[in-house]
């Protein structure tokens, strides 16, 4: 689904546009922690990627795979109940907005982009194209992260913010390895690729996408307020 850049950037736009959270810090970290999975020890399994981001109940539960989701509404409305349940005076409050905030934007994704991009190769896709797909979207992700006008406050909030885990769906150390990447790993300097050629995933089509992405959550996140969202105009 999305990339770092792309979630951090969509969860900026929605704190920009008014998105109401007690601590932004927090709120920017949740935004990316689902992908924390990824740093679970053992033999990772997509069916990890699906339970992390609520698209299952449970694990002993699963009849679509991480990657070919196509039952959307049980997945967003779960996202949303949850939302709705945050106690705002919890001290993981914004952390689980932007958590929430997160698995909206890829839900988006998989409608917008993924499900299409796959669908266009005949619902499957080789190993090599995969593998081209990946590579652009890393690149685009380096890119947009050098062009964001508040990557420095972004990733200052980021050092800053408390990790938390959500019962068995991830795990604060989890959470710690992933921003430990984020701020030593991931974007360190390199060549500025060039992504103008970029045949599956091009820059302005992130752009516009992360723009969309922010409108599509705010507006899920509307129709079912949490206490902390009850009084906030729509901001976007």
């Amino acid at each position: 689904m999305s990339y770092p850049m792309v979630h951090l950037s969509a969860a900026w736009l929605m704190l920009e546009q008014g998105f109401p959270v007690t601590s932004r810090a927090d709120f920017m970290l949740g935004a990316a922690a689902p992908d924390a999975i990824h740093y679970r020890p053992g033999d990772y399994t997509s069916d990890w990627k699906l339970y992390s981001h609520y698209g299952c109940e449970n694990l002993e539960e699963i009849d679509e795979k991480w990657g070919y989701v196509t039952k959307m509404k049980p997945w967003v409305d779960r996202v949303c109940r949850l939302a709705q349940a945050v106690d705002p005076a919890a001290p993981d409050a914004s952390f689980r907005m932007g958590y929430y905030v997160h698995i909206l934007t890829d839900g988006w994704n998989n409608i917008r982009v993924w499900t299409p991009f796959r669908e266009s190769l005949g619902g499957t896709f080789d190993r090599e194209t995969y593998k081209l797909y990946g590579e652009e979207c890393r690149n685009v992700d380096y890119v947009l992260y050098l062009r964001h006008p508040h990557a420095a406050e972004i990733f200052r909030l980021l050092e800053e913010a408390h990790a938390f885990g959500l019962d068995d769906h991830i795990r604060e150390e989890e959470v710690e390895a992933l921003r430990d990447s984020l701020l030593h790993e991931r974007f360190l300097p390199r060549p500025v690729p060039d992504v103008s050629g970029n045949r599956y995933f091009r820059l302005e089509e992130a752009e516009g996408f992360i723009r969309d992405a922010a409108a599509y959550t705010w507006e899920k996140l509307k129709n079912l307020p949490p206490p902390a969202l009850q009084n906030a105009e729509k901001g976007i």
